[in-house]
């Protein structure tokens, strides 16, 4: 399942739902580029397979992360796809290329509404199910190798508000076929690969507050098991403000006159991973801050 075909297949949905847009067939779209400063903490600059002798130990701390995250919409069906970079100290180009998508379905219609609601699963369901694939790729001599992890994905929404601008969803994940460790790798890792076992399932949350009409925090919550039960805890908090660019004055002649205004948003990120087992050989925890700017389009 390492093979091209699941890239092939969200490939051709992504091609063939947007076609459907641009003949108004009733699609949602929505892209967001995002580039992060690492601004302090620890980030891993690689990825490391689960499998043999390497001794994984001095990863350099990354710099910098850019992706870019597109979503589909076609009635009960949903595609996310989302290809990023990760940049680190002494190379000239991505240290890390990877990409994540997921293909779900909505069985029961969710409704959003102004006001704040419970979904309560007996009464208003909300749920989503499908299919999640993740792989990355270290650009180097391949010393630690490319991980991926296949996943059957299950959601529940319990909270929505404000058109969907504040939510909180339960999530989990079993991945049958995976290569991916569910450890963190910190400063003091010291460790074979194959003992980082491979990620077997992951449950938790994440959610999302409007604050005003310009605010929105966002935030995660995970367990992640491997081999041997639960390996990793891991947190993210976000805070992003959105505001207008004005690219011309409206009685301008210029160009950009016609192109009206551009959306972006600024702000900040905290995360935090901890690891539960092995911490003599991989370290306790790590905590990363990040700055962050993005461009929103569609949606």
């Amino acid at each position: 399942m390492e093979t091209q075909m699941p890239l092939l297949t969200v490939a051709l949905m992504v091609v063939g739902t947007s076609a459907l847009a641009a003949d108004g067939g009733g699609v949602s779209h929505e892209i967001t580029i995002t580039y992060e400063k690492f601004a302090g903490g620890y980030v891993p600059g690689a990825v490391v397979r689960p499998r043999g002798e390497t001794l994984v130990k001095d990863i350099p701390n990354a710099e910098s992360i850019m992706e870019m995250d597109l979503r589909l919409g076609l009635g009960a069906f949903s595609v996310g796809f989302r290809p990023f970079m990760l940049d680190a100290p002494g190379h000239t180009g991505p240290a890390v290329i990877g990409s994540a998508y997921e293909l779900l379905i909505t069985p029961v219609r969710c409704q959003e509404t102004q006001e704040t609601a419970f979904d309560a699963p007996w009464r208003r369901p909300c749920l989503a199910l499908g299919f999640a694939h993740r792989s990355e790729h270290n650009a180097d001599d391949g010393t630690y190798g490319s991980t991926y992890v296949n996943s059957l994905a299950l959601r529940l929404r319990l909270l929505t508000g404000g058109h969907g601008r504040s939510f909180l969803w339960l999530f989990g994940q079993y991945a049958p076929d995976s290569l991916e460790s569910p450890f963190a790798l910190t400063r003091s890792t010291e460790i074979t690969a194959g003992e980082l076992e491979k990620r077997v399932w992951s449950v938790g949350g994440f959610w999302a507050a409007a604050i005003g009409d310009s605010g929105s925090f966002t935030g995660n919550a995970e367990l992640r098991a491997g081999d041997h039960g639960p390996a990793a805890v891991g947190a993210l908090l976000r805070y992003r403000h959105f505001f207008v660019l004005k690219l011309a004055d409206e009685s301008s002649d210029s160009a950009l006159s016609s192109l009206g205004a551009m959306r972006l948003f600024i702000g900040a990120e905290l995360g935090a991973d901890l690891n539960l087992r092995k911490t003599d050989r991989l370290g306790l925890y790590s905590i990363r801050f990040g700055l962050v700017a993005g461009l929103p389009i569609g949606g």
